[in-house]
């Protein structure tokens, strides 16, 4: 303790330098309290007194900043509000008001060919083009159910307005969607009507989903025909007994184009297009996944569609009965053929002497059998009065003998594909050159692609072989598809040449 006689000194609080202990002192520093080790309750009575005024102030000041805020979020909402005020009334001055409804019609349409559920979006964003959209017919004549605001109860103003307007009817139905039978079968059935009107439609229909099809229709004496229809996609699961597409489909009197895409397990199916009037159809694409079909099946089918110009097969496996060996079907205005992971037999039941395009592609998972496929293809390149002008092979299964062997069978090729399985073999591009006094296999080719491994041959080879067909050949383009042996390539004079990495 300090005695009488002492002096108390704080010179940060500005205490005098001399202050009797019994002093009170009114505003006590914590500089001064540190010195008296033991105050009077009267010194912490007024410490207590300033505290608590102090705090009040603190929850003065709080209220304020409170206050302030509220003022703040009052400002930023008026300031929202006026920025979308003027943003909406930016977009009445947007140029694209100032069109006339026929412009802005033509562009809703050119957006609707490219995508089918156009016209619902276009109809949802505001008034004024809701109602140029509905005012213009075009725009409603194709409908894609897939992405489409349907369900299994649409109204019946949506109906009519289809019936009259639709032309192009799309309906897939992917299994992630899960649209139940009966609902499937009520959209058909509600659409069908308008089925006069429509110049194409992809279906997607199972066999039960056809047969339901097929009674509803039939008892409520709905007509099946298609006058108008010109394209036809088909995606169907095999059938069997009274029902088939033609079921359906048996009226198409100018259908041109029919894409038919099968789902079948098990042993070999019916193909399901009994009945289905081919008369006019000049293209037809059947496409399976690994599906077995009777061939005596296909082979009807084909002999019904004399008018095919263009055919193609992928991913299917027909299956010969005891009667298909000696079956012979002519398709007399055939001019494309591809065949895509088939068997090279089928090549057996076709006569076109009219072809000019032939393909012939596999995975190189699937090897046919060389020598069957070599008799195959030869005995159809054997047709009297055939000349092809194009011709692709991929991979190459043959040996390098039976490859000269079909190219010397197509002598007027002049676009040739070859992809290669095997590295190339040297011998071929020996045999593809055409010196002085040398036999030119293909003396017409003006397009040449090969791709393959060059590293066993060398690149040499390959160069005398460019070299003597372009000069003075009519070769003008070649592709090289290979490994680093043709990384660089010579220029030859009149022939643009591409190169590329071979595939992995």
């Amino acid at each position: 303790m300090l005695s009488s006689d002492e002096t108390l000194s704080c010179h940060r609080c500005g205490f005098p330098e001399s202050v009797p202990p019994t002093t009170v002192v009114q505003s006590p520093c914590p500089e001064f309290l540190r010195f008296n080790h033991l105050p009077t309750d009267a010194i912490l009575s007024d410490v207590r007194r300033e505290i608590a005024i102090a705090e009040n102030g603190i929850d003065g000041i709080d209220e304020q900043v409170r206050g302030l805020k509220r003022v703040l979020d009052g400002l930023e909402s008026r300031r929202r509000e006026l920025q979308n005020f003027a943003a909406a009334h930016k977009q009445v001055l947007a140029p694209i008001r100032t069109l006339p409804s026929e412009i802005l019609s033509e562009i809703f349409l050119q957006y609707v060919q490219h995508r089918p559920t156009g016209a619902w979006l276009i109809a949802r964003v505001c008034r004024s083009w809701r109602e140029i959209a509905i005012s213009s017919s075009r725009l409603w004549n194709q409908i894609d159910m897939d992405t489409s605001p349907f369900s299994a109860n649409i109204s019946a103003a949506t109906i009519n307005v289809l019936r009259r307007l639709l032309s192009t009817f799309l309906s897939h139905w992917p299994p992630a969607q899960q649209l139940m039978e009966t609902q499937k079968v009520a959209i058909l059935e509600a659409l069908f009507p308008a089925a006069h009107h429509w110049r194409e439609a992809h279906l997607c229909l199972d066999a039960s989903e056809l047969r339901s099809l097929f009674q509803r229709l039939g008892a409520n004496g709905l007509p099946t025909s298609f006058p108008q229809l010109t394209r036809l996609i088909l995606f169907a699961t095999s059938f069997s007994g009274e029902y088939t597409l033609g079921t359906v489909f048996r009226d198409l009197p100018v259908l041109d184009e029919l894409w038919y895409f099968g789902d079948s397990a098990g042993p070999a199916t019916s193909l399901g297009l009994q009945g289905v009037a081919l008369g006019q159809v000049k293209k037809l694409i059947i496409a399976a996944h690994r599906s077995r079909y009777n061939l005596s099946d296909l082979l009807d089918t084909l002999q019904l569609a004399p008018k095919l110009v263009d055919l193609r097969f992928t991913h299917c496996i027909f299956v010969a009965g005891p009667g298909d060996g000696t079956r012979t079907i002519h398709l007399p205005n055939l001019v494309s053929l591809r065949m895509s992971e088939i068997d090279y037999s089928l090549l057996c039941y076709i006569a076109s002497p009219t072809l000019q395009r032939l393909t012939i592609l596999f995975t190189p998972r699937a090897r046919p059998d060389p020598i069957a496929g070599q008799a195959s293809i030869l005995s159809f390149l054997s047709q009297p009065g055939l000349s092809l002008t194009f011709l692709e092979l991929c991979p190459i299964s043959q040996t390098t003998e039976h490859l000269l062997e079909i190219l010397a069978h197509t002598p007027h090729v002049r676009t040739l594909k070859l992809y290669f399985r095997d590295p190339i073999d040297r011998l071929f591009l020996d045999a593809l050159a055409c010196g002085p006094g040398e036999r030119n296999l293909v003396p017409h080719l003006v397009y040449l692609e090969l791709e393959g491994i060059f590293r066993h041959c060398g690149r040499g080879p390959l160069v005398d072989m460019l070299r003597s067909r372009c000069s003075p050949g009519p070769l003008r383009d070649v592709t090289i598809c290979g490994d680093s042996e043709v990384n660089e390539m010579p220029r030859l004079a009149g022939v643009e040449i591409t190169l590329r990495r071979v595939k992995s």
